[in-house]
């Protein structure tokens, strides 16, 4: 039985270790671009094809073209402005796409797990066509989900959460719709199937990608807005006043009383000099 959104997106926060904020843009364009914000052991990045690996910096920002590289015992975490986290296993490889296949959309994000585990929360808007992960022979479609993606000799996708994940084998062209659970399983030779997450499966792909936050997204470190409050009628008459001619400060600033044969009069009184 899915679980309600209000606790899938709880599983999306304590996974990620922070909170979701509007886009922005620094050094590149967010929306294109993820930002390391973990890692743990040796993480490696290349900037570009035909570039070496180099060691990451920490809130580096890995835009299209771009690999990212963990080895024994190395960990990383990525987020994406728009409603992404992933989390790189040890000795993994994941590269960064260059374009997006929607064209109506060029931002949507596109990335390959060459090899290794990968842990991935995704909560797109609505509109969005889902987030896009590729290896060499399987392409995942995800809206809004949670899970693994483990490629090694073959492709195993295990669905923490989400109604409509879908993978499809490149080779063959079948594809499965896969629900909280159950693991689908996609062969080089074509094949294509689903089955149940064994006991322990989730704990052990738990620990290959577990890092803590170390660093903030860009996005979290902006100023809050300054809360909008309403007027009330200590504020309308609260200094500094309109700019108006100075007045004698009385209690009643338009009003003498004066004893007269008709009783009280008012008299403006002349604005001091």
């Amino acid at each position: 039985m899915p679980l309600p959104r209000s606790l899938f997106l709880s599983i999306m926060l304590i996974m990620a270790g922070l909170s979701w904020v509007a886009p922005t843009y620094a050094q590149a364009r967010l929306g294109e671009a993820f930002q390391l914000i973990a890692m743990e052991g040796a993480v490696k990045v290349r900037e570009s094809l035909g570039e070496v690996f180099r060691p990451v910096k920490a809130a580096e920002l890995l835009g299209p073209g771009s690999a990212l590289q963990t080895e024994a015992r190395g960990k990383a975490m990525l987020f994406l402005s728009q409603g992404v986290v992933l989390k790189l296993g040890e000795e993994s490889l994941l590269e960064f796409g260059q374009q997006s296949l929607n064209a109506s959309n060029p931002s949507d994000f596109l990335v390959t797990l060459r090899n290794g585990t990968l842990q991935f929360a995704v909560d797109l808007p609505d509109h969005r066509p889902g987030a896009l992960i590729y290896t060499l022979t399987s392409r995942l479609t995800i809206p809004r989900g949670t899970g693994f993606l483990v490629s090694v000799e073959e492709d195993r996708l295990f669905c923490i959460e989400g109604g409509s994940i879908s993978i499809a084998n490149q080779i063959s062209g079948r594809h499965l719709s896969v629900g909280p659970r159950q693991v689908a399983i996609s062969e080089k030779n074509g094949m294509l199937k689903l089955s149940q997450v064994q006991s322990g499966e989730m704990d052990q792909l738990l620990v290959k990608t577990r890092v803590t936050l170390a660093v903030p997204p860009i996005q979290s470190l902006r100023p809050p807005s300054p809360a909008v409050t309403p007027i009330t009628l200590d504020d309308q008459v609260r200094q500094p006043w309109p700019v108006l001619p100075p007045v004698i400060q009385s209690p009643n600033l338009w009003i003498h009383e004066a004893s007269g044969s008709n009783g009280i009069i008012g008299v403006r009184p002349t604005p001091r000099r």
